[in-house]
């Protein structure tokens, strides 16, 4: 996949490459253990506390309860004050300075930079809240930012649905050039990018997926990484 990718880019005059962010080139297994770490202390609850000490941040997926299904503790009203908690936090600058790339991410993106595409990075994290601290975060680490052919597009508001914000942005994406590539991991944003730019290779990153996620396409490569 990285090889065709790469070859794609070299080949277009004007190559566009789409990055969506969380799960997709940034971790957000270290957020969610933050997040569940610092309910159960809060709590007071010394099982859940001692079984929150158990995990790693490999054992979350989209849910922030997920590592606590099948316990004691899967049950409301415990649940519905997660939620809240992490509601708080998950979209929280703080958190945020958590993730980690997604292994072979950095050195992929900005290889694909250096071969000559626009790299875009279109997140469903909200401009107001989360702006600065998705720069920080993606200079941090090391991924190409601010040096020319690179675009960041948020959402304005966090009231805007992740799935019409990301919709509608492909009018503005397709204004730059050829979109040779895009990396999903939320399966319904990824079908509407294979519908929307038919001719480019369609990647979905086997991380983590909503539970009411729809059938990926059969167009769409899997990749656990980028490596």
């Amino acid at each position: 996949m990285r090889r065709e990718v790469l070859k794609r880019v070299r080949e277009t005059e004007r190559p566009v490459v789409v990055f969506d962010i969380d799960s997709t080139l940034l971790s957000t297994e270290r957020r969610h253990h933050r997040i569940l770490r610092e309910f159960a202390d809060q709590h007071g609850d010394a099982d859940l506390v001692s079984h929150v000490a158990s995990l790693s941040p490999a054992d979350f997926g989209w849910e922030v309860h997920q590592p606590l299904v099948g316990t004691p503790f899967d049950a409301d009203p415990l649940r519905s004050a997660l939620t809240a908690f992490w509601w708080e936090r998950f979209f929280h600058p703080a958190y945020v300075a958590e993730d980690a790339p997604v292994p072979g991410a950095v050195d992929f993106v900005n290889k694909v930079h250096r071969a000559g595409a626009w790299v875009y990075y279109l997140t469903a994290r909200h401009l107001p809240d989360l702006g600065a601290a998705t720069v920080e975060s993606l200079l941090r680490h090391g991924f190409p930012l601010a040096t020319g052919r690179t675009l960041l597009h948020l959402k304005p508001d966090r009231a805007v649905g992740d799935k019409p914000f990301k919709k509608a942005a492909m009018r503005d994406i397709a204004q730059l050039g050829e979109v040779v590539a895009t990396f999903e991991n939320d399966p319904a944003n990824a079908n509407t990018l294979v519908e929307g730019f038919p001719g480019a290779i369609h990647v979905l990153l086997d991380t983590v997926r909503p539970a009411d996620a729809p059938e990926p396409h059969p167009d769409l490569v899997w990749v656990s990484d980028f490596r």
